[in-house]
C-alpha cells in the first residue's frame, strides 16, 4: 500500500509541475532520480537512468506545459574539483575509483569520457547495482577500462592503492552514517592522491582518514552542490529569460549563491518545507481519479525559499524576481 501510495503522489507532482502556475520545475534527489525516467529527456539523460532536475519548457502556458528532465551532478562534480584545487585537473591516463554505484556514479562515469583516463573501478556492497552499471556502461560507450568490485575486497584494496583519484558517491558519512566510512581499510591512502567525498556539509570520517596518511588534496562536495545549483537554476532561468545568460554567467552565479550561503551561515542544501498549493479542483479531480482522501494534501514537498535569492546581486536578481513571481 506504501509503495502504490508513493507511486500516485509521484504522478501528482509531476502533473502539478505541468500545470501549477506557481512552478517553474524541481530538484529532484534520492531515492527519486529514477522516478521522472517518463518524461521528455535527451537519450543520452535517458540511458544514465537518473535526473538531477526539471524545467518546465513553457513556464507561461496555463496548463499540461511540458517538462524536460535534465542531470548536473557529472559536469558540478568536475567544475567543483577544478575551483577547488585552483587548476584544470589533467585526467590523462589517470586511475579513478568510485565508491558507490548509483546515480550520482552513473553521472561521473559518463561525463569522463573522453579525457584519457586509464580506468575507472566502480565498487558496491550490492552486485545487483553493480551489474545493472554495468549495462549502462555498455550502452554510454565509453573509452576507459572499466572494473567492478563488490566491497570490501583484497582486489578493491590494491585498487584502491593504484588510485590517483578516489571518489565517495555511497553518502555513508552522513546522517546516520556521520561516523562511518565506506572503506574498511584506510591504510590504502597515499600523498599523490585526491580523494573527494561527494556530502556537501560534512568533514567525513573518509576525508579524515585521508588527511591523517599524508593526502593533501582532500575535498568534500561543497563546491560540487554549488555548481549543481548553478546549473538547474540556469536551467530555470535560461526558459525565464535566455538573454542573461553570459559565457562567464556560471562563475558569476557561483560567487553570488557561494557569498550568500556563506554569509548565512548556510552549508547545505537552502531548501525549507513549504505547502505544494493545489488548486480545489485538482484536489477534487484527484481523489475521484485515485479513490483517496486528501491524497495531494498529503504529499510532503520540500523546495528552495524563493526569498533567498534576495541577497544575491547582478543580473541573477531580475531573473530570479521572475521565478519568485
Amino acid at each position: 500500500e506504501e509503495g502504490e501510495r508513493a507511486v500516485n503522489q509521484l504522478a501528482l507532482v509531476k502533473e502539478q509541475l505541468r500545470i501549477n502556475p506557481c512552478l517553474v520545475g524541481a530538484v529532484i534527489t534520492r531515492p527519486w532520480k529514477q522516478g521522472f525516467l517518463d518524461i521528455k529527456m535527451r537519450e543520452k539523460v535517458r540511458k544514465i537512468g537518473a535526473v538531477n532536475y526539471i524545467v518546465k519548457q513553457n513556464p507561461d502556458a496555463k496548463k499540461n506545459s511540458e517538462l524536460e528532465a535534465f542531470v548536473t551532478d557529472g559536469q558540478a562534480w568536475i567544475d567543483g574539483l577544478n575551483r577547488d584545487l585552483g587548476y584544470e585537473y589533467d585526467f590523462k591516463g589517470k586511475k579513478i575509483v568510485i565508491l558507490g554505484a548509483g546515480g550520482a556514479a552513473r553521472e561521473l562515469a559518463d561525463i569522463l569520457k573522453g579525457w584519457g583516463i586509464a580506468k575507472i573501478t566502480f565498487t558496491d556492497i550490492k552486485q545487483d547495482r553493480l551489474t545493472d552499471l554495468r549495462k549502462i556502461l555498455e550502452s554510454l560507450s565509453v573509452d576507459y577500462t572499466k572494473e567492478y568490485l563488490l566491497s570490501p575486497s583484497q582486489e578493491l584494496d590494491e585498487n584502491l592503492q593504484e588510485a590517483d583519484i578516489i571518489v565517495n558517491a555511497t553518502g555513508i558519512g552522513r546522517g546516520a552514517t556521520l561516523n562511518q566510512s565506506p572503506l574498511v581499510n584506510h591504510e590504502i591512502f597515499n600523498s599523490r592522491q585526491t580523494v573527494v567525498d561527494l556530502i556537501s556539509n560534512e568533514d567525513t570520517l573518509l576525508l579524515k582518514e585521508a588527511r591523517s596518511r599524508g593526502v593533501n588534496q582532500v575535498f568534500n562536495g561543497y563546491s560540487m552542490f554549488v555548481y549543481g545549483m548553478v546549473g538547474f537554476m540556469k536551467g530555470w532561468i535560461e526558459q525565464l529569460n535566455p538573454k542573461i545568460i553570459s559565457a562567464d554567467f556560471d562563475s558569476k552565479l557561483f560567487k553570488e549563491i557561494e557569498d550568500y550561503l556563506k554569509a548565512e551561515n548556510i552549508f547545505s542544501s537552502p531548501i525549507t518545507a513549504f505547502p505544494l498549493p493545489i488548486p480545489q479542483e485538482a484536489q477534487i479531480e484527484a481523489e475521484q481519479r485515485y479513490g483517496r482522501d486528501k491524497v495531494l494534501a498529503d504529499v510532503a514537498v520540500n523546495g528552495f525559499n524563493l526569498q533567498i535569492p534576495q541577497g544575491l546581486s547582478g543580473d541573477s536578481i531580475g531573473l530570479l524576481g521572475q521565478i519568485q513571481q
